[in-house]
């Protein structure tokens, strides 16, 4: 992809375009995820944590997820309505989609691998589905942190941008009184033959 072809990077990755202060991988099985963004009751943390498994391809239980200290992650600004997955889960994504490529693109210059054929699997980076016996623990010194480029493909985990488009509260609202709840609310008196 030249240069004048490439996607322009999202203005919280642009304002914020050091790789590790989105990635880690501090210990042999771990990775910290550094977002700006706090959790105020919209499951943003859960979303952003599953967004960089997926992209980074680890098992969630595995990320670590360090949140609204700018000292220690991106300042994304403020955490508002449903705009923090459209913004800040697109620039996590991004930054997740080029450390997984940096380690890739590292794995196939200093051991040999052609690089189309590497992905990852849990961590662990594969040549054609078979284990290489390296992983992001064991290259992680040797990778070093960059600042984004925008020029990494996604995974193909996404399939389409529609789960980033904001939803109003009025219309999750209206779907939610559509549907007849299975589960009583606590204290709630449920009606019956003998009521």
């Amino acid at each position: 992809m030249s240069p004048a072809a490439s996607p322009t990077l999202p203005a919280l990755l642009a304002a914020n375009p050091r790789l590790d202060r989105w990635v880690g991988f501090p210990a042999p099985g771990r990775v910290v995820v550094s977002t700006g963004r706090v959790e105020i009751g919209q499951g943003v943390l859960t979303a952003m944590r599953q967004i960089a498994a997926d992209e980074l391809d680890v098992g969630s239980d595995r990320i670590l997820l360090q949140t609204g200290d700018t000292d220690l992650t991106p300042n994304e600004g403020y955490t508002a309505g449903s705009q923090s997955i459209q913004f800040g889960g697109v620039a996590l994504r991004m930054a997740c989609a080029e450390v997984r490529a940096l380690f890739l693109d590292h794995a196939a210059a200093s051991f040999g691998y052609s690089r189309p054929d590497l992905s990852v699997s849990d961590g662990a980076i594969t040549d054609r589905g078979e284990p290489t016996g390296h992983d992001y623990w064991s290259l992680a010194a040797a990778v070093a942190p960059q600042r984004c480029s925008a020029r990494r493909p996604l995974s193909t985990i996404w399939l389409s941008t529609a789960w980033c488009m904001p939803v109003s509260c009025a219309s999750l609202a209206a779907e939610r009184r559509s549907r007849p709840s299975t589960t009583p609310r606590s204290g709630a008196r449920q009606k019956g033959p003998s009521s």
